[in-house]
């Protein structure tokens, strides 16, 4: 009797479920006559692999509201780590969208190149200075940025060395924002935030919550290896 009177849905549970289904119902919509209006068009190259991401990215849309929802009914279930999930997914989709465009696009590569036009247009000598170097090497430093870009993708999507993907995509970010921030304030804005979000996920350790982190994890974290151990919190 206890057992099927806990099993019971209560009224803020019921409702929760409903309020669910209201408003991902309308955010679904919207997202969709979005991604047809205004994202299809622009994104362009390989149509099967860029509905992947706006799958992930509708995820992400539509896990902001559901989990917010879901802790007024389930507050012991539905804990506060669960926040950063919507996040993580946006950031998933984000860096598998730029790291694809560029392993996907010939014209990436070639001359003068996206980091040429970067650092070159860049009005800081400084920045121009500190840029001589991997502009040298441009092809193989782009190869590099394109690869990171989809580590941090996957590692965002499957909840998998967070930290490190955390901590990479700041670093990612800071360095593009100093050097092609200056092309607008949006540019500016995307990359600064973005930095600061990808700082949050990699201290709060978000890959332990629905993702490989929360297997992995605590496994390190309770290796007789000292080294495991530290690598376990420096990673996940």
């Amino acid at each position: 009797m206890a057992t099927e009177k806990a099993n019971r849905l209560g009224t803020t549970q019921i409702a929760s479920i409903v309020f669910i289904v209201i408003v991902d119902s309308f955010l679904a919509v919207v997202f969709i006559q979005g991604y047809n209006v205004v994202l299809a068009p622009t994104w362009g190259g390989q149509k099967q692999i860029e509905q992947y991401f706006a799958l992930v990215l509708g995820t992400a849309l539509l896990l902001a509201p559901t989990i917010l929802i879901l802790r007024l009914g389930w507050r012991d279930r539905i804990t506060s780590e669960a926040y950063r999930l919507p996040l993580r997914f946006g950031f998933a989709a984000f860096f598998l969208k730029v790291g694809f465009d560029k392993v996907l696009n010939p014209d990436f590569f070639t001359s003068p190149g996206f980091l040429s036009f970067g650092v070159n247009g860049n009005p800081n000598s400084f920045i121009q200075q500190l840029f001589s170097i991997p502009l040298t090497y441009e092809v193989p430093f782009l190869t590099l940025a394109a690869v990171g870009e989809l580590l941090i993708g996957f590692s965002m999507l499957l909840g998998f060395f967070t930290r490190l993907g955390g901590l990479g995509s700041t670093v990612m970010l800071i360095a593009y924002l100093f050097t092609f921030g200056y092309a607008s304030s949006a540019v500016y804005g995307i990359n600064l935030w973005g930095a600061l979000a990808g700082f949050d996920l990699a201290m709060n350790r978000s890959g332990r919550y629905f993702g490989l982190d929360q297997f992995l994890g605590p496994r390190l974290d309770q290796s007789k290896n000292r080294l495991l151990r530290i690598l376990g919190s420096i990673l996940s």
